[in-house]
């Protein structure tokens, strides 16, 4: 009898957790958490460490505003992403947030060579990268 427990118990619990949901993947996004300074710590170009990550910041005003090392703009948060309208150059960029802590901002959005403003020798111009960025809080 307690075999037979123990057998339709487990039985239960493998089909509870072999079920996946879309939504497992969704990050959880408290808004407030982005709000003010952020520090730049760490830059992956295509998964590489980039040296980047030096003196940049991020800064999101509650009053939709942001500013970024060398551009400013204004921002919204939709869903999981959050999107930039640059006020230069048709310079718009889709953050998708992987990790948002209190203290902790990871990032990840796709650009070309040209759109992301640097020079790689071994990327041509117009190549899409896949950059994520890694930012902590500025107290």
């Amino acid at each position: 009898m307690k075999f037979k427990f123990f057998f339709l118990s487990m039985s239960f619990i493998t089909i509870l957790f072999s079920c996946t949901n879309d939504d497992d993947n969704q990050v959880f996004v408290n808004e407030s958490w982005l709000l003010g300074s952020w520090d730049l710590i760490n830059v992956k170009v295509n998964n590489v460490t980039d040296d980047a990550s030096s003196c940049h910041i991020l800064n999101f005003k509650n009053n939709g505003t942001y500013y970024r090392t060398y551009e400013h703009g204004n921002w919204k948060l939709n869903n999981n992403t959050i999107e930039l309208d640059a006020m230069r150059d048709n310079d718009d960029r889709h953050l998708e947030i992987i990790r948002l802590t209190p203290n902790t901002l990871m990032v990840r959005m796709e650009l070309t060579v040209n759109q992301y403003r640097r020079n790689f020798d071994e990327h041509n111009e117009n190549e899409v990268l896949t950059i994520s960025e890694t930012y902590k809080r500025n107290n």
